[in-house]
């Protein structure tokens, strides 16, 4: 669970670890702050991107996770499919 700072993201992870019902899931979630949003994404073989509504700041996040994300790893948003494939252009499959 990364997030602008550790407050949010102890926030999240704990919000995200009530709804997720199986505790090996929940066991292996990570509050990180930005500063380590690099190591987090290129580690991980599924990413949620959530970011609040502002567009910029959606595709800011988006084009990060995209550079840093393995090539075999899957990312989910709430930027629309022609956006979502603008910020994610190296992992299109054509």
């Amino acid at each position: 669970m990364v997030a602008r700072d550790m407050k949010k993201a102890e926030a999240a992870k704990a919000k995200t670890a009530l709804s997720v019902k199986d505790d090996s899931v929940s066991n292996r979630l990570v509050a990180a702050d930005y500063s380590i949003l690099e190591t987090c994404v290129s580690e991980s073989d599924l990413i949620f991107v959530a970011v609040f509504e502002e567009i910029n700041i959606k595709k800011d996040i988006a084009q990060m996770v995209s550079k840093a994300m393995k090539s075999d790893a899957i990312a989910c948003s709430s930027l629309s499919i022609t956006t979502l494939a603008e910020q994610y252009p190296k992992h299109r499959n054509e």
